[in-house]
């Protein structure tokens, strides 16, 4: 197997041992600096996905400092303030439907399987209860957002935004919502030959080619792009089910 941290390796110019019985051979180099990847099919498909994800980070960065897309303190804070307004949804929601649960287990006789899957439910509920109740007590810490993470998220819609008022094309959707999938593609097109990429092995060059210019897992078929990011959205009023 071929790793990420492999290709940052290689990029740093670092000594790389390769961790395929087929040994490695260079396959590029990328401002002097070589890449190595055993030449299996499967494995310099590997190499050519990870080079892309190295990549994509590098003009992501490039691309949102040339354009000043930093978050601001206001943007960063609504983050924090989605993160707030949905813990405290989510523990009164889960507190409800706690009770609910022993209301149904208590109200007579239930299938086995059914008692089985809600008393399965209900012991999940109540140590997440007993955890809200140590850290309101300071026994326990909250898990908090980091900052930096909060600035990376704000900085992916400002980014998705840019993208796609400048480069259109296809749009692909996340767990998380939308994203300029075909102008993220036109973005690294732009970038790659600033960094200078000598191809040694066309098959390589090949499944580069081939990941780069993939198709999202799954694509937007809508009429109107909307990236309004999940923390603008409303809460949904339940998400919870037995």
């Amino acid at each position: 197997m071929v790793s990420f941290l492999f290709l940052l390796g290689c990029m740093a110019g670092m000594p790389v041992q390769a961790e395929d019985a087929a040994g490695p051979t260079t396959v590029a180099r990328i401002e002097g600096r070589p890449i190595h990847c055993a030449a299996e099919p499967t494995v310099l498909e590997r190499c050519a996905a990870a080079l892309l994800a190295l990549l994509r980070t590098q003009a992501e960065h490039a691309y949102i400092e040339e354009h000043a897309l930093y978050a601001t303190e206001a943007e960063i804070e609504a983050v924090f303030a989605y993160e707030r307004a949905f813990r405290s949804h989510d523990r009164l929601q889960r507190s409800r439907k706690l009770l609910e649960l022993e209301a149904r287990l208590a109200s007579g006789p239930l299938a086995t399987e059914e008692r089985s899957r809600l008393e399965a439910f209900r012991t999940v509920l109540a140590r997440l209860a007993r955890y809200d109740a140590d850290v309101d007590a300071g026994i326990e810490q909250l898990d908090v957002l980091p900052r930096e993470t909060a600035a990376a998220w704000v900085q992916q819609v400002k980014l998705d935004v840019q993208l796609h008022r400048r480069f259109g094309g296809v749009i692909g959707v996340r767990a998380s919502g939308l994203y300029a999938h075909g102008a993220r593609v036109h973005m690294l097109r732009q970038f790659v030959p600033r960094k200078q990429i000598e191809w040694l092995d066309s098959t390589f060059r090949g499944a580069f080619e081939r990941v780069l210019g993939a198709a999202p897992t799954i694509t937007y078929r809508g009429q109107q792009a909307e990236f309004t990011p999940f923390w603008l959205r409303p809460i949904p009023d339940s998400y919870m089910h037995d």
